[in-house]
């Protein structure tokens, strides 16, 4: 295993976030490629791709299965990506006749762009709760200290005396723009990927868009009405939208850091 200041055991606590940790974690990861294989079956079934007794056995193992992870480790270092042997172990757990249907016209793309996704949500949800109660704190410290006199400096020089509600508003205006910006890059964000192996759905007798639509509403993500995979912009965006809210907080906490020192 490798280790960075993310999660090295010394430096976690400090630099580490184990809440959003814990939404990239393996058993995550994997719960998502089986919440998509089976909402894959269940909206097929609707539109008569795949039997609807199959849809269900699919959906049940999906809920159930423990995959070995050790064989997945090592089938990726085969196949480049961990899907394939994933899929592998759950059709061995199903009875026939229905494994043959499992993760008909997708690929392994489509699996782990939308598992992505299905994980970055409930990041969204998080970042956006923390950012609302750093506002709502903020609100209580000025209405507690907003009146009182601090000195503003230039330079690190003391310049002219400020209120302490002035400083307040600089370190929360940022903070309500960033609420903005998560809610209107969830829409692009927050999408299904599914294009099946050549990005056309073509191995989905015509239903792919059909099957996509059906997806979508059981996943809860948007339908993009096409494929995504090689159009990165709103993964990009996003991880935009991250170094913000980063260089936001860094601000004000390097702030209050210069602010705590003793005069010289």
């Amino acid at each position: 295993m490798s280790y960075t200041p993310l999660n090295a055991p010394v430096l976690t606590g400090l630099l580490g976030d184990r809440e959003i940790a814990a939404c990239f974690s393996v058993k995550v990861e994997v719960a998502a490629w089986a919440l998509f294989e089976s909402a894959l079956a269940r909206a097929q079934a609707g539109v008569e791709l795949i039997p609807a007794e199959s849809a269900r056995a699919i959906a049940q193992t999906c809920a159930t299965f423990e995959a070995d992870m050790a064989a997945i480790t090592e089938a990726t270092a085969r196949d480049g990506v961990p899907v394939p042997e994933f899929v592998r172990q759950m059709r061995v757990a199903l009875p026939e006749p229905h494994a043959k249907y499992l993760h008909r016209g997708a690929t392994s793309q489509d699996v782990i762009d939308t598992s992505l996704i299905l994980r970055l949500r409930p990041v969204i949800e998080k970042l956006r709760a923390r950012l609302e109660a750093l506002q709502v704190a903020f609100d209580s410290l000025d209405f507690r200290f907003g009146a009182q006199q601090i000195m503003a400096r230039t330079r690190m020089q003391m310049a002219l005396p400020v209120t302490v509600s002035r400083r307040i508003r600089d370190w929360r205006e940022p903070l309500g723009r960033h609420v903005e910006r998560l809610g209107e890059i969830s829409p692009r964000l927050l999408r299904l990927q599914l294009g099946g192996p050549a990005g056309t759905l073509n191995e989905m007798a015509g239903k792919g868009a059909e099957v996509a639509i059906g997806m979508a509403g059981i996943l809860g993500l948007s339908n993009p009405s096409g494929n995504w995979h090689a159009q990165r912009d709103a993964v990009v965006e996003f991880t935009s939208l991250l170094s913000l809210i980063s260089g936001t907080l860094g601000k004000f906490g390097q702030d209050i850091a210069l602010m705590a020192q003793n005069e010289f």
